[in-house]
């Protein structure tokens, strides 16, 4: 008599009349058969997306594979765009910071060389200031005053 164990079990349960698994019990079983039949779809789905046992496929079943694939392809082109997009966006955000800055900086030294020529203007009183009367003196000293 070749009987499975499943079948052993069953017939010494039936015999017995005992309940050698509960509902809960059963109820995992069933999980776990489920899940392990749901993962061994998911194994086969994915030696055909890797192009392994693609010989075995219906003409419907490769056009469904194509299309996925190609829908994966356009997904990673938008991706790629989308990286570099994304880097360029960053370059010129480091580069309009450096002008920014360069700004900044010729602003604060526009307001000290402002300072620095106030400060002189107020040191020199008008008395003590000389107006060349030859006309090329007269563009050289209004040229150094002016800044």
């Amino acid at each position: 008599m070749c009987c499975s164990l499943a079948n052993q079990l069953q017939s010494y349960q039936d015999i017995s009349r005992t309940k050698l698994w509960d509902a809960k019990h059963e109820d995992l079983s069933k999980e776990i058969e489920r899940i392990d039949n749901e993962n061994k779809s998911m194994q086969i789905r994915l030696r055909h997306l890797n192009g392994e046992d693609v010989t075995s496929l219906h003409l419907p079943e490769l056009a469904s594979l194509e299309a996925t694939l190609d829908t994966g392809l356009r997904r990673m082109e938008e991706f790629d765009k989308i990286t570099q997009r994304d880097q360029d966006l960053e370059d010129e955000n480091k580069r309009l910071r450096f002008m920014l800055q360069q700004q900044e900086m010729g602003m604060a030294v526009a307001a000290m060389d402002s300072n620095v020529r106030d400060q002189y203007q107020q040191q020199m009183p008008f008395s003590f200031r000389v107006q060349p009367n030859q006309p090329n003196l007269h563009e050289r000293m209004k040229a150094i005053f002016e800044f």
